[in-house]
């Protein structure tokens, strides 16, 4: 295009539309000024041709500089902004041709020859500006006059706020200024103040996006009646002259300058300001709105202006909203129909006002989703273009070249959030092909710029919706095809940034899906994810699979392909498992695969068009679970994760349960197995729940708050789901129909009010129509069950309606069931074997009375119906508890079977007969209850049963046996004759058997405490944790046997015993307690086996089927080994451990350290006695055995003995600087790495202890000591970890 067009577009932009039609006559001197000048240069050049100048004027960029240029020439008088001006074109032309192709030495020649033939040519043509508005003048045309005062009057310098916001008030402005004005008090307070104080210039910062603008206007608004003897002028955006002053009220005035960082004349402006009270007589004031990236331009051009820097009030930066401001901010525009998307919208705009803003209002007009913020046309032209200043032109800094900004911006947004750490810094530089100190710097400027953001230690850029912008056209044509960028980021960064990168990507390939727009972005990165996934070990599948949380979500199909491979695919043989899938503490498994899979199915099922997979993968999963009986509470567990897509949230669709409902049902008429569609009732229950809780976020705070389910809203849905669970109560399951009936029992109760809600009359009485169907159900299986159990239950799950609900009629008609059932003796039988009585807290002495009293009639009856004899008694219990335990209800028969046999000691011996003779049947695991009930009759009896019993050898029997003696009493009146049962027990090989036996070896009285010891000394251990832990456990002052009756060799074979166990840890209670007492008598011995057990340490490989763990991690229980110190050999107890330390290997240097802190009090005064001996030595080892073995002192150890710490420090420094480090590390660790503990936002109180004691220990030694060096070192360590601990609550919170 020639450069007629862009003289055109000059012209056009100095005068109103409407007078273009009458431009041509008028452009030409413009035209042949600039074509000249193009035609001179490009012969000068032999690279440049008349194509090349013309079409880089054209650009934007380029148009806006020269169009400046011309029209104002008064501006670049001054040399340094003709300077400025010449270096800026210069950096466009170099960034406009294709990178080398013009090198800077030649745009500088070619820019600069250009300007000098320019100006020689204006110089030819003087005034060209004036001369056009002159030749206007002097047209007789009438209506050409009336343009040029319109003309003039666009071209004010300086606006009222009404004229400078006018635009900003038209309500088809998409970034109008109408919205509700939240916060920011204390940004306009302090610009009131400013108005108050003698200081010239008001500076203040805000990134883009932040809302300045807004706080200007509202500055404005409100500026007459707080101001009343000042003038308020906005500077317009045409560029000043010093003429321009002339403008301004003759009295006090205050001028506001936004995005002042952009203005080329901000010199002319402040140049005014000095000048203002020569011309207009009064006193200016200036406020400047800029980004922070323009505080040195601004800086500087008000020192080369002269102002004083104590003239200039530094406003604080705006931040952003306040969780509460966002909110109050997006439900103002967003209007009651849309606030279900408010939760979104914040969590896109996060610290963005102008994405917060314009987002709402498009979503308001029912024009976009929040997800889809970034694909929208319209908001890009209204968000996007604040910030193509930072994004194309590349100015955030003369430093900062803009391709080499865009660049990173690119590398940025895919990997976002970054870490700038050594780690990324150099795979950029190298990817980039820069030095490192390029990207540290550049990085430095972007964040100062406002264009990265800082959360704890990782940075962003902002706004968030800025950043997917730039990741769509790093990484897809116009056409959605794949620029190969991604794939060549993934390959760079791709083993660091892994996660991120494939959020960052499956998001970006999800939005433009969601366009109804084809892209392969992510094809050629998914086949490597594939390939990698299915070679991978256990370990490195599960870590694989950590990582595609949240990419589940926006790739469901890809994520179920994984997932199914994942489970159709174990590696299980062990000639396939890899060596990586054993980790120092664990070996990783098929089990541990398909645990890390219910997550991702959960974020997949938000799809609706995967719900039914994800469901259906689920409860593949939860199956497996059950068989296992690993269901659990884990909230990776699949059962827990279908619950969990049951329950009603805020803002979730109901049309979520209404898909819940049609997977249950489906699945429970595929399966008949009862255990199953228990489960499946699990997953309905949620959808029955009258009110939830909605734990919201805000800062470092969850608020939670209480919300009532419409009962007009999911009446469908619920009576879907009650038709589901009447169904399973007809079922011929007694399990399954209890667990219908519980379900029904607990969606009867009228909601309580979570939090003190109020829940009025009105919202309890809607529930009644649903109320009086469940009764009327429930009523139903009442009158047609026959199920002693079902009739049981039924009255128990309505006796507290029947009692205390406050709807009367719920009350009433639960009370006609409860009373319509009959209480015949059957039921009574089944309940007393059961224990199933409701309880009464008010009278509970007296209910407990009527319940054994109901107890002892059953009884009697039982045995009469029975005919007293003893067969059928056998067999008639073993039906009844058969089907308890078909059904799998807990049962707790004790007290019925006490008093049965105490009832009738004859036919309770021979029902344990029966028993002895046949042990497949259940009631052989309640022996001893029977026994029980003979021994208060008739001890000789009981005692001989048991002999018969234990004879035998069966299992089940003799674990009835040990019980009995353990934990029935027994023991406590054993007599000698029974001892022999107790050798017998304490010799089998069931572990849970001898156990029981040991322990009832503490119980024995004292008569037989002798026998008690013999047979305690004649156990094995072996290497059972509880084994021990019980064996030590009999060893008791107070409930079991003194270990004082305990001579030293015994004790000295007991300690040995115990601590043949692979794991010592301070959980074993009574084995610490044990301990504790051997250190105040067998110090040496003790700490002898301890040493062993170290030793033993390194000869064991460690790993999870052969664990071995010699001492504990965090000290021995309460008083641990204390009694050590009161050995009159305490200093030579000490010595062994410090001399066993010198030379340690790795295990010696982790576990020895604990043991000398265990056996010396936590490092007293005398242990350090021990450790001084070797400090003066100067022998290297001594000297950095002595730091080790203070490695697991107190945490406030450095301080309160911090002449011992300078002795060895100075010790150390004397020989080396690596033995100075060595020992300055292990004297540090209880300090350093110690626990911490503060609020969320806050420092520790333990880092800033370390810090601030650390500082004061500093001044009693004197600069550059060793101890003064360490204690200063130790400072900036807990400054780091302060600095570490904070952006790691920024991090969370941000999440």
């Amino acid at each position: 295009m020639s450069f007629g067009g862009i003289a055109d577009g000059l012209l056009a932009n100095s005068l109103y539309d409407s007078a273009k039609k009458i431009i041509k006559k008028y452009h030409d001197t413009y035209a042949d000024v600039l074509d000249d000048s193009i035609n001179k240069v490009t012969p000068k050049h032999p690279k440049l041709t008349k194509i090349h100048i013309d079409s880089f004027l054209y650009e934007s960029p380029a148009e806006n500089l020269m169009k400046n240029y011309i029209e104002h020439p008064e501006n670049y008088i001054n040399s340094s902004e003709k300077n400025l001006f010449g270096e800026k074109l210069i950096e466009e032309f170099i960034t406009y041709f294709d990178e080398g192709y013009f090198s800077r030495e030649e745009a500088t020649e070619i820019i600069t020859n250009f300007l000098n033939i320019l100006d020689y040519n204006v110089q030819k043509n003087p005034d060209l500006r004036d001369k056009l508005l002159l030749d206007y003048e002097k047209d007789t045309n009438q209506e050409l006059k009336k343009h040029i005062e319109e003309c003039q009057i666009h071209l004010k310098s300086f606006l009222t706020a009404e004229e400078f916001f006018s635009r900003s008030l038209e309500s088809t402005n998409l970034l109008n200024h109408k919205y509700h004005f939240v916060g920011r008090s204390d940004i306009l307070s302090q610009l009131d103040s400013f108005l108050e104080s003698d200081k010239k210039i008001a500076l203040l910062p805000g990134r883009g996006g932040i809302g300045k603008s807004r706080i200007l206007f509202e500055f404005g608004k409100n500026f007459e009646l707080k101001h009343n003897e000042w003038e308020l002028r906005y500077v317009s955006e045409s560029p000043l002259t010093k003429e321009s002053i002339r403008e301004l009220p003759k009295r006090k005035c205050t001028i506001v300058v936004d995005d002042a960082h952009r203005r080329e004349d901000i010199i002319t402006l402040l140049e005014t300001a000095q000048q203002a009270e020569i011309i207009i007589k009064s006193p200016i004031k200036m406020i400047l709105a800029f980004r922070p990236h323009g505080l040195n331009y601004i800086k500087s051009s008000y020192s080369k202006c002269g102002f004083d820097t104590r003239k200039i009030e530094e406003i604080s930066e705006i931040g952003e909203l306040k969780r509460k401001e966002k909110e109050e901010l997006g439900k103002s525009i967003l209007g009651s129909k849309h606030h279900e998307y408010l939760e979104p919208l914040i969590k896109v705009a996060k610290d963005s006002t102008i994405v917060l803003v314009i987002g709402a209002k498009l979503i308001a007009e029912n024009k976009v989703r929040p997800a889809l913020l970034e694909q929208d046309e319209e908001f890009q032209n209204a968000v996007f273009s604040r910030f193509q200043e930072d994004i194309l032109a590349g100015i955030i800094s003369d430093d900062l070249d803009a391709t080499f900004c865009r660049d990173l911006l690119s590398i940025i947004s895919i990997l976002s959030p970054i870490q700038k750490d050594n780690g990324f810094i150099e795979k950029t530089a190298k990817f980039l092909e820069v030095k490192k100190s390029k990207i540290n710097i550049s990085i430095n400027t972007l964040e100062r710029g406002g264009l990265l953001y800082r959360v704890g230690s990782k940075l962003r850029i902002t706004p968030d919706v800025l950043s997917d912008y730039i990741l769509h056209n790093s990484c897809i044509t116009s056409d959605g095809y794949s620029t190969g960028y991604s794939q060549e980021i993934f390959e760079a960064f791709g083993d660091t940034y892994l996660k991120n990168i494939l959020e960052n990507l499956s998001e970006l390939d999800w939005r433009v899906n969601r366009q109804n727009r084809e892209t392969d972005l992510l094809v050629e990165i998914w086949n490597n994810i594939e390939e990698k996934f299915k070679n991978s070990s256990n370990l490195e599948k599960v870590v694989l699979l950590n990582k595609f949380e949240k990419v589940a979500y926006f790739q469901p199909q890809r994520i179920l392909h994984l997932i199914r491979y994942a489970i159709n695919n174990p590696i299980n043989n062990p000639i396939n498992k890899s060596k990586s899938d054993y980790a120092p503490l664990y070996e990783f498994t098929h089990k541990d695969v398909l645990r890390t899979i219910p997550p991702l199915l959960k974020n997949v099922s938000y799809n609706f068009d995967y719900f039914q997979q994800s469901c259906g993968l689920l409860w593949n999963l939860a199956k497996k679970e059950i068989e296992i009986k690993n269901g659990g509470t884990a909230s990776n567990h699949a059962l827990t994760v279908l619950i969990n897509l049951a329950e009603y949230q805020m803002y979730k669709s109901f049309e979520y349960s209404s898909q819940i409902i049609t997977f249950v049902e489906k699945e429970i008429n595929n399966h008949t197995d009862p255990k199953y569609t228990c489960s499946l009732l699990d997953i309905l229950d949620p959808i029955l729940e009258k009110e939830i809780i909605f734990d919201k976020p805000i800062g470092a705070e969850i608020q939670f708050i209480p919300y009532p389910i419409p009962y007009k809203n999911t009446k469908e849905i619920r009576r879907k789901a009650i038709l589901l669970i009447e169904a399973q109560l007809k079922s011929e399951s007694t399990k399954l129909t209890l667990r219908a009936l519980k379900s029904l029992s607990q969606a009867l109760r009228s909601p309580t009010g979570f939090y003190g809600r109020k829940v009025s009359t009105d919202e309890i009485e809607s529930w009644l129509p649903e109320q009086r169907k469940i009764l009327n159900i429930i009523e139903d299986i009442s009158k047609i069950t026959t199920d002693p159990i079902i009739k049981i239950q039924i009255k128990s799950s309505l006796a507290w309606h029947a009692r205390q609900t406050i709807q009367p009629e719920v009350k009433d008609k639960a009370s006609s069931i409860i009373k319509f059932l009959p209480e015949d003796f059957e039921i009574r039988l089944v309940r007393a074997i059961w224990y199933h009585y409701d309880k009464d807290y008010e009278n509970f002495k007296e209910h407990q009375e009527e319940v054994i009293q109901e107890i002892k009639e059953v009884s009697k009856g039982f045995l009469e119906k029975c005919d007293n004899e003893g067969g059928k008694v056998f067999n008639a219990l073993n039906k009844i508890i058969t089907n308890f335990k078909i059904n799998e209800i807990l049962i707790y028969p004790s007290n019925f079977l006490r008093v049965l046999c105490a009832t009738d000691k004859e036919v309770a011996s021979e029902v344990c007969n029966h028993i002895m003779s046949d042990t497949s049947k259940p009631l052989a695991n309640y022996l001893e209850f029977l026994l029980s009930g003979i021994r208060e009759k008739d001890e000789a009896m009981a005692i001989k049963l048991t002999e018969i019993a234990v004879d035998g050898s069966d299992p089940i029997l003799c674990h009835s046996i040990a019980e009995g003696y353990a934990h029935t009493g027994w023991a406590f009146k054993i007599k000698n004759e029974e001892i022999k049962i107790i050798t017998q027990l304490l010799s089998s090989v069931d572990a849970d058997i001898r156990n029981l036996a040991i322990e009832s070896l503490g119980h024995f009285p004292n008569t037989l405490r002798d026998e008690a010891i013999e047979l305690a000394l004649g156990v094995e251990i072996g290497e059972d944790e509880e084994i021990a832990d019980t064996y030590c456990g009999i060893f008791n002052p107070e409930y079991g046997i003194p270990p004082e009756s305990l001579d030293e060799a015994q004790l000295g074979f007991i300690l040995k015993k115990v601590c043949q166990v692979h794991v010592l840890e301070k959980n074993l209670y009574d084995l610490n307690i044990f301990l504790t007492y051997c250190s105040t008598k067998i110090p040496e011995e003790l700490v002898d086996v301890l040493l062993e057990r170290v030793d033993l340490s390194k000869k064991i490989e460690h790993g999870t089927s052969n664990r071995f763990q010699p001492l504990p991690y965090n000290g021995f229980y309460d008083k641990g080994l204390n009694g050590i110190s009161l050995s009159s050999h305490y200093k030579n107890i000490l010595r062994k451990v410090r001399d066993r330390s010198l030379n340690p290997d790795l295990k010696d240097s982790f576990w020895l350290p604990k043991l000398y802190s265990y056996i010396s009090e936590n490092i007293s005064l005398t242990s350090l006695e021990v450790l001084n001996e070797w400090v003066d030595t100067g022998d290297e080892e001594k000297i950095k055995t002595v730091g080790l073995l203070v490695k697991e002192a107190p945490s406030t150890f450095v301080f309160s003995h911090s002449g011992f710490v300078s002795n060895v420090l100075v010790s150390a420094q004397a020989i080396s600087d690596d033995c100075y480090e060595e020992v300055r590390s292990d004297l540090s660790n209880s300090t350093l790495y110690g626990g911490r503990t503060g609020l969320v936002g806050e420092p520790s109180y333990e880092d800033q202890n370390v810090r601030d004691r650390a500082q004061e220990f500093m001044e009693k030694y004197p600069v550059g000591s060793p101890t003064w060096n360490f204690y200063k070192w130790l400072s900036e360590e807990a400054k780091k970890s302060i600095k570490s601990w904070l952006e790691s609550d920024e991090e969370m919170l941000e999440d």
